[in-house]
């Protein structure tokens, strides 16, 4: 009876001792493991509170980690378009005041051809109510400049390939009788605009890519 004593006091004391050192090595890491799933940040939707278990912890990381990706790529994609949009600026910047020239096929695409009828008209006072050389668009004549009816918005690109295919001319004036497909080419004195005359020829609008 007493070795039997003994054995349960023993039993008991081995138990005791062993509940005494894990209780609190399972607290403490259940609070760790339940700080690890508070701590977690709240941006882009992904709440960490709600998960209760690694497996979900790690899929939650993994869906931030995809909307991280997601939002980085469309940040490069805002970025890519701005530069576009500036280079493209430029270059109609350029047309502008008659630098842009012979453009490669790549360059540009024609959105319309059409027959225009065309004369020419120089910056002679006679020939206009206001400074000869400032268009009704504001900006300062130059080889490339075009008078055309107000269908076409200033700014609009042109090539005419059959007299001068490198060019690229840009509305920038009107007229009262520049209509329907009348297009006033400018140039720089009257023995060339008498030269050019009247002509039939093909217009291309084109827009720069």
């Amino acid at each position: 009876m007493p070795n039997t004593i003994r054995k349960l006091v023993v039993s008991v004391a081995v138990i005791f001792f062993a509940l005494w050192f894990y209780l609190p090595v399972v607290a403490t890491t259940n609070k760790a493991y339940a700080a690890e799933l508070d701590q977690g940040p709240q941006e882009f939707g992904v709440d960490y509170n709600i998960y209760r278990n690694r497996e979900m912890l790690a899929e939650a990381r993994r869906l931030m980690r995809m909307k991280q990706l997601d939002k980085l790529e469309q940040q490069k994609q805002a970025e890519a378009e701005a530069l576009e949009a500036e280079r493209k600026a430029a270059r109609l910047a350029q047309a502008q005041r008659g630098e842009l020239r012979a453009l490669a096929e790549t360059e540009y695409k024609v959105t319309k051809t059409l027959t225009g009828n065309f004369t020419a008209y120089t910056p002679s006072p006679d020939e206009c109510s206001g400074n000869p050389w400032i268009t009704a668009s504001g900006a300062r004549v130059h080889y490339g400049t075009i008078a055309a009816p107000p269908a076409y918005p200033f700014g609009t690109l042109l090539r005419i390939p059959e007299y001068d295919p490198d060019t690229i001319f840009v509305v920038e004036d009107r007229g009262g009788a520049i209509q329907g497909n009348h297009f006033d080419l400018w140039l720089p004195d009257k023995p060339s605009a008498y030269s050019f005359g009247r002509r039939s020829l093909t217009v291309e609008v084109i827009e720069l890519i």
